[in-house]
């Protein structure tokens, strides 16, 4: 009996003991008060030691500058009216623009390629003649277009190749689509006796000229003949049938159908080429075609000296 009474005293010491400590506690806590300040309600605030913590506020992340594209190092496109602007591309993506005689050209559609993989992704022009493509993987792109059936806008074209990645995208300077028309010589279906001369139409944003021909037409078409380039102002191209391209044999055309047309340099806004147009090569005369003996002379005459040489010199 004795003992329970002895465990249940110890008992009452420990629990008194701890309602002191916490009476303790909360004077203490009570003290640290003061009076509220004007305005706060309550009589009381708390001390800041009893205020609760909040954690300080992140400082916002600084966002990296974006970075410009590399500078150009070919010349600038020699546009015939005002310089378009262009609307200023975001990371991962391409703009560029399309004209039609100096003005947006809407619903057109081009092909931005990914020059490593070669994937594209095809988009139109909206009504101010602006093809975005978005979303692009990080790479270096190109634009490209190709027109089969309007014999007033030029055949195809491609821009120079432009980076696109996470500090910037590529902005791709406008081009021009119209040509003036099927109107060189010789035209289409003309036959004619080479050596002859080819004559074009200029294409005002071109800076130089190459006279091509071609087995057949379409992206498949491969180039017998492709001259060294030629200054801006040549229209006219004297050919006498070489081929000077490999795996396209050997000495000159055969009669025969072929394709004609040329292709133009544009500095900064990329390279472009016409429709080209079909022709027919004839054979050469003969006794037969004219046995009168001034025809016989011109066939087994020598061919005038001049004529190689003209040649070669447009072709410097």
């Amino acid at each position: 009996m004795g003992t329970r009474k002895w465990h249940e005293g110890r008992a009452w010491r420990r629990r008194a003991t701890w309602n002191l400590s916490t009476l303790g506690a909360l004077g203490m806590a009570l003290l640290s008060c003061g009076p509220a300040p004007a305005g706060e309600p309550g009589p009381y605030r708390l001390h800041p030691t009893f205020m609760p913590t909040q954690a300080p506020e992140a400082s916002p992340t600084p966002r990296r500058p974006r970075r410009s594209p590399p500078p150009e190092t070919v010349p600038p496109a020699p546009y015939p009216y005002a310089t378009p602007s262009l609307p200023e591309s975001e990371p991962f993506e391409a703009v560029g623009m399309i004209l039609l005689r100096g003005e947006p050209l809407a619903d057109v559609t081009v092909s931005v390629v990914n020059n490593q993989t070669f994937r594209n992704v095809k988009v139109k022009t909206d009504p101010h003649g602006v093809y975005r493509a978005s979303g692009l993987a990080a790479g270096s792109y190109f634009v490209h277009y190709y027109n089969d059936r309007d014999n007033f806008k030029i055949g195809y074209w491609k821009t120079l190749v432009r980076p696109v990645g996470e500090e910037y995208g590529a902005s791709f300077p406008a081009f021009d689509l119209y040509l003036i028309g099927m109107q060189n010589e010789p035209g289409m279906g003309d036959s004619l006796v080479l050596p002859g001369s080819f004559v074009w139409e200029p294409y005002g944003m071109a800076l130089r000229y190459r006279f091509r021909i071609h087995d057949r037409g379409g992206p498949g078409g491969k180039p017998y003949y492709v001259s060294n380039w030629q200054s801006s102002d040549v229209r006219q191209f004297s050919y006498d049938g070489s081929i000077n391209q490999k795996g396209m044999g050997e000495g000159k055309l055969a009669p025969g159908r072929y394709l004609w047309g040329t292709y133009w340099d544009a500095g900064q806004a990329g390279e472009g080429g016409n429709l080209y147009q079909d022709f027919v090569v004839k054979a050469g005369r003969t006794d037969e075609d004219d046995p009168s003996p001034e025809a016989e002379e011109a066939v087994t005459e020598e061919p005038p000296a001049e004529q190689p040489g003209a040649s070669e010199e447009l072709l410097r």
